[in-house]
């Protein structure tokens, strides 16, 4: 059981380089050495990751 939980909701912004951003972040958030964390990252809407609708990009990023 993790120390925190840290929730990260990603969503398509006018900059598509922020929903990658965030996943560095999210990803980030395993080296911290003080706490155990565990980071959960949530997609909303179409076009985060250049994934639309009916792409299946749950199947591909989770």
């Amino acid at each position: 059981m993790a120390d925190k939980n840290v929730f990260f909701l990603i969503r398509k912004t006018a900059k598509e380089e922020v929903a990658s951003i965030a996943i560095d972040h999210a990803l980030g958030c395993l080296t911290v050495l003080e706490f155990e964390v565990e980071p959960m990252v949530a997609f909303a809407g179409d076009g985060v990751l250049n994934v639309l609708k009916e792409q299946e990009g749950m199947d591909t990023y989770g």
